[in-house]
């Protein structure tokens, strides 16, 4: 073989090669967000198929729900993103962008529900982040989102400002919100006086919306976005053990309520 077709053959293999590793990292994406997804949609099933449904732990699960398809519209846009069909990756990250609103409505009445019980302090916050994720979305639609370089394994959005100014405002108080009850449930379980499924429920969201800011910012690629969402399944076995927990909580009283009956 010639220099010259040497080179020629070297040419064609790296074309190939650029086109194969966005194809097989952008899959491989897809499908750890599609596990995601399927532990969200999961975990907020087994908490509506529990059987004791108090208005807290509705939300909890229609938060799960809610975060499931958010995963959803991630891992279609990564097939499409894979495949190169770009409109299709773009449309559909404005769906979790959706989403994201969409599972805040849910989040932030269980949270302020912990500090504030009873009332209806609940209903007015969940009131105030329906109006926050509608204008939102529509600021989204408006104002429109820039794509930033890809990778291998991802394309990545930025939400333009003033729209994203609507996701900080509703993100930041459920971050402080959910750190603090965390850190007071830890002290009331080390006290005696709390729960142990009041702490995991709420380290489990600690620990997703962490992990969610932090992909959200998109700062972090490569094998390391990999990693970092494989957390988010740390995230949902936290929030089983919470839900595992308070059934038997639940059933345990039940006995002693029966026994003290009869």
């Amino acid at each position: 073989m010639s220099a010259y077709g040497g080179s020629v053959w070297y040419n064609k293999k790296m074309v190939a090669l650029e086109h194969a590793l966005p194809l097989t990292g952008r899959l491989l994406n897809a499908v750890v967000v599609l596990i995601i997804a399927l532990s969200s949609f999961s975990l907020g099933w087994s908490i509506l198929k529990s059987g004791f449904l108090s208005r807290q732990q509705k939300l909890f699960a229609y938060f799960w729900i809610a975060t499931g398809f958010l995963w959803i519209s991630s891992t279609i846009r990564n097939v499409f993103s894979a495949y190169e069909i770009f409109s299709i990756d773009k449309l559909f990250f404005y769906g979790s962008q959706l989403f994201l609103y969409v599972s805040g409505v849910f989040l932030a009445p269980y949270l302020i529900n912990k500090i504030v019980s009873g009332g209806r302090t609940g209903y007015i916050v969940q009131g105030c982040y329906i109006l926050l994720g509608f204008f939102g979305f529509i600021a989204t639609l408006i104002y429109g989102i820039e794509a930033l370089p890809p990778d291998f394994f991802s394309t990545k959005y930025f939400v333009l400002f003033p729209a994203s100014l609507f996701a900080i405002i509703a993100m930041a108080p459920m971050i402080i919100v959910s750190i603090l009850e965390t850190v007071y449930e830890a002290i009331r379980y080390m006290h005696g006086n709390g729960a142990g499924h009041e702490v995991l429920s709420v380290l489990s969201i600690v620990m997703y919306v962490s992990v969610g800011v932090i992909d959200q910012i998109g700062f972090v690629v490569g094998w390391n976005l990999i990693a970092l969402r494989l957390v988010y399944l740390v995230a949902f076995l936290i929030a089983y053990g919470a839900v595992a927990r308070e059934k038997e909580s639940h059933a345990a009283s039940q006995e002693e309520h029966v026994f003290y009956v009869s």
